[in-house]
C-alpha cells in the first residue's frame, strides 16, 4: 500500500476544494441538495444521554438530516462475554434500517457521545466513503481512539507483525489522517457513504460489522479495516472531537488549545 501522510487543517483551509459536495473558491460548502443524512443512535444498555440528540439538533450543515433512529435496548445491564456478538447484531440492525431509507450516508453515533457542531460538515467536506472524527477512551487521555496501520517492523523476521497503532492527542488533534494510509477508529462518530453498505456482487457479502471468536480486532477496527479492503476511501478528521460521557464531556474538551486551533 502506499505511503499515506497527514494533512494540516491549516493547509486544508487555505486549499480550495472542489468535490462533489461543494465548488471552489467558497468559504462555505453549497451542498448538493440530495444530500440525505440518515442519524442512528445505537446503544445496549441503560438509557441514551439526552445530551447526545441535543448536540446531534446542534449540528450545522446545510444538508437534509433524517431525526435520529434509536430503538430501545432490551437489555438494561451491560453484556458480558457475549457482548461482541451482541453490539455487531444490534449495529447492523441499525444498517437495515438505513437501507430501507432514500438516504445517501448513514451517521451513526454512540449513546454517550457529543458531537461538536461543525462535525457533519466536516465529515462531509472530508469526501471518503468512511469518515469519523477523535475522541478519548473512557478511562484514559494517554492516547485517542484513532489508529494507524504500521507495517512489520523488521520485514525480514517471521515473528514481526504489522499492527494498528494508537495516537497520542498530538499526533491526530488538528490533523487529517487519510487514504492511502490505512486507518481506523471507533464507531462513536462515524459517516458512511450508502454504497459501502450496498451488495455489489451475489457471491460477495455486503459489509457489515462482524465477529467471531478468535477474531484479532474488535468490531468497530474490523469494520474500518473490511471497508478500506474493498477499496472504499477513509479518513479520521483530528478537527473534529467528541465528547465522550461521562469522563469527556464537550465542553471540556473545548478549552484545550488543540480543538481552538483546529
Amino acid at each position: 500500500m502506499a505511503k499515506g501522510r497527514f494533512i494540516s487543517l491549516r493547509k486544508v483551509k487555505r486549499r480550495e476544494s472542489q468535490n462533489e459536495y461543494g465548488e471552489a473558491g467558497t468559504t462555505r460548502l453549497r451542498f448538493k441538495p440530495s444530500l440525505k443524512i440518515f442519524v442512528a443512535v445505537p446503544w445496549l444498555y441503560g438509557e441514551i444521554h439526552p445530551s447526545c440528540l441535543e448536540h446531534i439538533k446542534a449540528q450545522d450543515c446545510p444538508v437534509e438530516v433524517m431525526p435520529p433512529y434509536y430503538v430501545p435496548p432490551k437489555r438494561k445491564s451491560r453484556p458480558s462475554k457475549d457482548k461482541p456478538l451482541f453490539s455487531s447484531q444490534n449495529v447492523n440492525r441499525y444498517i437495515e434500517a438505513f437501507l430501507k431509507t432514500d438516504a445517501t450516508h448513514m451517521w451513526m453515533l454512540d449513546a454517550d457521545c457529543e458531537a461538536p457542531p461543525h462535525a457533519l460538515c466536516e465529515l462531509l467536506k472530508l469526501d471518503v466513503d468512511v469518515a469519523s472524527g477523535v475522541t478519548f477512551p473512557h478511562n484514559w487521555l494517554i492516547a485517542t481512539t484513532a489508529l494507524k496501520w504500521r507495517p512489520k517492523p523488521r520485514p525480514k523476521s517471521s515473528k514481526s507483525k504489522a499492527y494498528y497503532r494508537f495516537l497520542r492527542p498530538n499526533q491526530i488533534f488538528g490533523r487529517i489522517m487519510r487514504t492511502p494510509m490505512k486507518v481506523a477508529t471507533g464507531a462513536f462518530c462515524v459517516l458512511i457513504r450508502r454504497r459501502v453498505l450496498e451488495k455489489h456482487h451475489p457471491k460477495v457479502k455486503a459489509i457489515r460489522f462482524r465477529w467471531r471468536e478468535g477474531q484479532e480486532y474488535g468490531i468497530d477496527i474490523q469494520f474500518w479495516t473490511d471497508a478500506q479492503a474493498f477499496g472504499f476511501t477513509a479518513a479520521i478528521h483530528g478537527g473534529v472531537v467528541c465528547g465522550h460521557l461521562p469522563e469527556h464531556p464537550l465542553e471540556a474538551l473545548e478549552n484545550t488549545v488543540w480543538c481552538r486551533d483546529a
